[in-house]
């Protein structure tokens, strides 16, 4: 009894197991059916028109210029002209801070430097003398050395003046200084000689209610610096007389040795007239060398100490950085005092407005200064901005192991865009009239090839193996697949619905140029009208509604996953942008 229940079952299950297996077959060619049926061929035909190729995204606008004004000094304002809203052109005053006293270091350093200067001794060493000249054309009116002398750095060597004509101040009291308006000359006396001369008038200037005026007279010979003088003047209102001044020489200077050493070749004499550039003596000393360049090192350092004087003094007048517009002033009043690092304002150039865009390292290199870019912002419909590419980053930016570059963008500037607006942007990366094209999923790459099934009239697939555009290792070409390698077992077992599918086309090997997300340039292989053969629709059924989707997979990387006309495939290195609704792709 055991044997035949035993005998029962295992009937039982092998019919169950023939059961299933004949409706697993049954399905299976059913689906197959489904697919041939539903899969009508799809074509295209290749068509002369306008390839644009673009590349977008987005950004926030800033100023072309923008620059915050921040005091680098202490200070106390003295004039100040910023104010909210108020435009500037460049170089114009903003505000100035009280520099009396640093303007007197100015000064003091420039004294310093030409004092330098005057000691400087590499100019006039030859021979390892150092030569002593006249600083102007005079009289030696001193000689305090004689040849052979041993002097010390410093030591007073002669003193020479210019007294060919001599000067003096003279004081008109109560008298106005304008009653000496169109009077150039007045009559000079000398009481010691008894005699006047005529002088001329150097300045006349007011001080309180008194006329001080200088006058200049040249020397007959006799004159010299310390004698008495008065002056007689005649006005519109008559002759007046000034108080008693005295003569002085209008030039006058102690020469003194710039090094220590030793007097040779004195040619100065008391009373003797030179000219200037004349040598008056040599000083010869072995420590020469080194006074001369520590001399210059002095002179070295004058001028450093004198220009930061300068930079400093320039901190105490802020002037507009170019055209701008100040925004975000501080509200300062002449007399306020302000710390150094004070934020003063903020000048915005708006004339243009700049804003950056983050491209992938597979599209920069369709990117070019001068692109012409479609500009669009939320915030101001219906209108949009035409700009260009002013700048391209030299170095990316890896996130991910994505790497992007940092575009700029320049717009001209327009009433309503405010910085920190968010824009749209697309970049026309290329544009082709005439251009030869077929949608982008019709193309399918065969390692380093691009292939397109062509529609031929008594052509059917049985020759296909024959045709030698692309062939593989076997010899053999091979269908439109999304991938470049072998084909998987479930692929080739659909091997006869695409042979169908693909029924009187062939495989032609074309030349592409330019792409974007629908079209792509042919530059050779296709002529106008040709008929090329698209990737089947998958028909997928479970019910009465059918959904059909691209098969297998033609086209060029960067658009794979894209159904819906769009290709499916990859094999050609590339990329794709998207942002504000457009999408781009680099140039091959």
């Amino acid at each position: 009894m055991k044997f035949f229940k035993s005998r029962k079952i295992i009937i039982i299950i092998c019919i169950i197991l023939a059961a299933v297996i004949s409706i697993a077959i049954l399905a299976h060619k059913n689906s197959l059916q489904a697919i041939t049926a539903d899969a009508q061929q799809r074509t295209s035909a290749a068509f002369k028109g306008t390839l644009d190729v673009t590349l977008s995204g987005s950004g926030t606008v800033s100023p072309f210029n923008r620059k915050e004004i921040v005091s680098a000094v202490d200070g106390v304002v003295t004039e100040n002209y910023l104010e909210e809203g108020k435009s500037f052109k460049k170089g114009d005053l903003l505000i100035k801070f009280n520099d009396s006293d640093v303007q007197l270091s100015v000064k003091q350093r420039e004294n310093a430097l030409n004092q330098k200067r005057m000691s400087a001794v590499d100019s006039n060493i030859s021979n390892g003398a150092l030569h002593i000249t006249a600083p102007f054309t005079g009289r030696i009116a001193e000689v305090s050395i004689s040849e052979g002398d041993e002097v010390k750095e410093n030591q007073v060597l002669m003193t020479i003046v210019e007294d060919s004509v001599l000067k003096a101040q003279v004081v008109f009291e109560n008298t106005a200084a304008s009653q000496f308006n169109g009077i150039h000359t007045v009559q000079v006396h000398l009481p010691d000689f008894m005699t006047s001369l005529s002088g001329k008038i150097q300045s006349v200037s007011q001080v309180s209610g008194d006329a001080h005026v200088i006058v200049t007279v040249d020397n007959p010979g006799s004159l010299t610096s310390g004698n008495s003088v008065w002056a007689e003047a005649k006005t519109a209102s008559g002759a007046i007389t000034s108080n008693e001044g005295i003569l002085e020489f209008t030039k006058k200077e102690t020469i003194t040795a710039a090094v220590s050493g030793k007097v040779s070749n004195l040619t100065a004499l008391k009373d003797m007239k030179v000219t200037q550039g004349t040598i008056l003596l040599n000083i010869a000393g072995d420590d020469l060398p080194y006074k001369v360049e520590s001399k210059q090192l002095e002179i070295e350092q004058a001028e450093v100490e004198l220009k930061l004087a300068q930079e400093k003094l320039d901190f105490y007048t802020i002037k507009a950085p170019f055209d701008s517009t100040a925004v975000s002033v501080s509200n300062l009043d002449p007399g306020d005092s302000i710390e150094s690092g004070t934020s003063l304002a903020i000048m915005m150039d708006t004339s243009k407005m700049t804003f950056d865009l983050d491209i992938d390292e597979l599209d920069i290199s369709s990117v070019e200064t001068g692109q012409k870019v479609n500009v669009t912002c939320d915030a101001l419909e219906d209108m949009e901005i035409i700009g260009e590419v002013t700048a391209i980053a030299p170095e990316g930016t890896t996130s991910n192991g994505v790497t992007s570059y940092k575009v700029t963008v320049t717009i001209p500037g327009i009433e309503n865009l405010k910085s920190g607006m968010n824009v749209d942007a697309v970049i026309q990366v290329y544009n082709k009239e005439n251009a030869l094209l077929v949608p982008v999923e019709a193309l399918e790459k065969r390692g380093d090839k691009y292939m397109i099934w062509v529609k031929r009239e008594n052509q059917q697939t049985a020759g296909r193996e024959n045709n030698p555009v692309v062939p593989e290792a076997t010899g053999t070409a091979k269908r439109p697949s999304s991938s470049a390698g072998n084909q998987s077992p479930a692929k080739r077992q659909r091997q006869p619905a695409a042979d169908s599918y693909y029924s009187g086309a062939v495989p032609v090997e074309v030349a592409i140029g330019m792409y974007n997300e629908s079209y792509v340039e042919i530059t050779s292989g296709l002529n106008e009208g040709d008929m090329v053969v698209l990737p089947a629709l998958q028909a997928s059924s479970t019910n009465k509604n059918t959904n059909t989707q691209p098969q297998g997979g033609g086209g060029i990387g960067g658009f794979g996953g894209m159904g819906g006309g769009m290709p499916a495939g990859g094999g050609m290195p590339g990329g794709v942008m998207t942002g504000g609704g457009q999408t781009g792709n680099r140039r091959q």
